[in-house]
């Protein structure tokens, strides 16, 4: 098979996900991993330079203490406690969520913008990293809400979408 797919392949290769997704094993989610590690698939990359500030936003959860150190504003260390599939990790996998632009994060992070719920308040804790070298990060694509807030973010998703047309 050559390194590119045709419609065919393409269409039998999306089946066999779909029918692997909707099984929702472990099994399933193994064989995912396994077909999607064989293929390369271009990602929008953006590497921010030594110096750059970074925001991480962390949401108190009901009744918890807020935070009495920069480890916990960091990634998680305890990875044998991490169970569950997260926006970018899945199960024993340990992500640090940042933003370059704190008008991102906190909408990122925040329970009654992202999850619509019906709150009155919530607590969040946010805190400044510097980078100490550059960082080579995958972008997320923008979407209708945040067009136009975000220039870099612009830029690489047209990239991405041209090279995908390609």
């Amino acid at each position: 098979m050559n390194n590119k797919f045709d419609l065919i392949e393409l269409q039998h290769f999306l089946t066999l996900l779909k029918n692997a997704k909707e099984s929702q094993s472990i099994e399933s989610y193994i064989y995912i991993k396994n077909i999607l590690n064989t293929i390369e698939f271009p990602i929008p990359c953006v590497i921010f330079p030594k110096g750059t500030k970074l925001v991480r936003t962390r949401v108190h959860r009901d009744n918890e203490d807020f935070f009495s150190s920069v480890g916990e504003l960091s990634y998680r260390k305890d990875i044998q406690n991490i169970k569950f599939f997260g926006r970018a990790n899945e199960p024993g996998q340990s992500t640090f969520y940042c933003a370059n632009d704190d008008s991102i994060s906190i909408p990122e992070t925040s329970e009654i913008i992202r999850q619509n719920i019906d709150k009155e308040y919530e607590y969040l804790t946010t805190g400044l990293w510097i980078a100490k070298e550059n960082l080579l990060c995958v972008s997320l694509l923008t979407n209708d809400d945040i067009k136009d807030q975000h220039k870099e973010l612009e830029e690489i998703s047209k990239s991405f979408s041209n090279l995908a047309k390609e």
